[in-house]
């Protein structure tokens, strides 16, 4: 295969996985872009964002349902509340954390608070799972601070 063939193919290869899988997209992107940043660092911080945040409902709860952690082991009424930073979004993006709040504003999906946080913490631990998943998932809103998307 020529260095050629390979743009169109990896083109292909992004346009169905954006229709059948679009969180194995994203996901594939970061790789990719982590790739580019430890293959060369000049490179990494010269690139400048091409588009404003594309991101949809249906990806978020996808990625929810795929790969998301659950802030608490039991599910309170069928709702589990699904952590964030487990949904591999980079939350330090200000366009990610915007986006995420403006669907929630537009109830395309449910974000949500967590009441207690040193329980979800304890909760996790008990799963074996890092409690840093709680702190790395705020995302603050005026005087609210959410922390996970709703799954039904």
């Amino acid at each position: 295969m020529s260095a050629m063939d390979r743009v169109p193919r990896l083109l292909a290869i992004g346009n169905v996985l954006a229709r059948r899988r679009p969180a194995v997209l994203a996901a594939t992107i970061r790789l990719l872009e982590s790739m580019l940043e430890a293959a060369d660092r000049a490179i990494a911080t010269e690139r400048m964002p091409t588009a404003p945040v594309a991101l949809t409902a249906e990806q978020v709860l996808e990625a929810a349902r795929v790969r998301g952690v659950p802030a608490f082991a039991e599910a309170a009424g069928g709702d589990r509340l699904i952590l964030l930073a487990s949904l591999g979004l980079d939350l330090t993006a200000p366009g990610i954390r915007a986006a995420l709040v403006e669907m929630h504003r537009r109830r395309e999906l449910r974000l949500a608070t967590i009441g207690d946080v040193d329980a979800a913490r304890t909760d996790l631990a008990a799963r074996g799972l890092s409690i840093d998943l709680v702190d790395e998932s705020a995302i603050g809103d005026g005087d609210l601070t959410f922390h996970a998307v709703v799954v039904s």
